[in-house]
């Protein structure tokens, strides 16, 4: 039988996981939501900083754990993905933000300001998950599919990341491509390979999935690196080159160049509406 103290802080974190479906995306809210999306976010996201410390010291940290509980590890990845679950419309915002102002060389904008703490909040939380996924990795125990979905999440937001970084900072092409966190997107990607060969969807598709957009954000930092604002204005056809069909389609939404203006220009001012328009995704 599974410890009674494991068993309270899953269902404690089963019902924080309620709140965040419920209130943070809207289905079946409870409470008015005049308080607006960054309100409820940062309502979920102290409902499990409390859970975390509310952990009995036995629970705490999974990383210092000899030998490791893969129960508690599994436990502490489900607490990352409710952080990155919570965060992620944000975070996928800001890198939205991130592409249109390069898109837009022209045009500058100050808004979004306050997208930043969130979505520093959801890439630590994919980080720490990719550190857990490692630990799991080395008990050589079957992967379940709610870890694989954990890992996949974990590793979009580290390869999604790589695009709001190479846009903010000086960057050489010499370590464009072996950039912030490419050991955890390398294990991963490798993860899912090794579990492709199983023979089921789920980790074939995933694999899939990381391995074109590894190359999308492979291409993008490079070209960011080696090329001018002009180049980045021909990121559409870059796209064209680099993603599946199924990618195109949701990047492109129409080969209109002044639908593709437009398109930049919502991106470059994230605000409330769009902010719950990406909770859709």
């Amino acid at each position: 039988m599974p410890s009674c103290i494991g068993m309270c802080a899953n269902i404690e974190l089963a019902r924080i996981s309620g709140f965040i479906v419920r209130e943070t995306y809207g289905i079946a809210p409870r409470y008015p939501r005049a308080a607006g999306f960054e309100a409820n976010v940062d309502a979920a996201l102290k409902m499990l900083y409390e859970w975390r410390l509310r952990l009995p010291g036995k629970l705490k940290n999974p990383l210092e754990q000899t030998p490791l509980d893969p129960a508690c590890c599994t436990l502490h990845l489900s607490y990352n993905q409710l952080i990155i679950l919570t965060t992620r419309p944000v975070f996928f915002a800001a890198v939205k933000k991130a592409v249109a102002e390069q898109v837009l060389s022209d045009l500058s904008s100050s808004e979004g300001a306050s997208l930043e703490t969130h979505t520093r909040t959801c890439t630590e939380a994919a980080q720490r998950n990719l550190e857990l996924a490692r630990l799991l990795q080395s008990t050589s125990r079957n992967w379940l599919q709610s870890g694989l979905h954990f890992l996949f999440n974990a590793a979009v937001v580290l390869l999604l990341s790589r695009i709001s970084s190479a846009c903010e900072d000086k960057i050489d092409s010499e370590r464009a491509i072996e950039g912030p966190h490419a050991a955890e997107i390398g294990f991963a990607i490798h993860v899912f390979e090794q579990e492709a060969k199983t023979g089921t969807n789920y980790p074939r598709d995933c694999c899939r999935v990381l391995q074109d957009l590894k190359v999308l954000t492979d291409r993008f930092v490079l070209t960011r690196c080696e090329a001018d604002s002009q180049h980045m204005r021909n990121f559409d056809s870059l796209i064209s080159q680099s993603a599946t069909p199924s990618v195109q389609r949701h990047m492109h939404g129409s080969s209109d160049e002044s639908y593709f203006h437009q398109e930049m220009l919502s991106w470059v001012r994230p605000d409330g509406p769009q902010l719950q328009d990406m909770l859709h995704i």
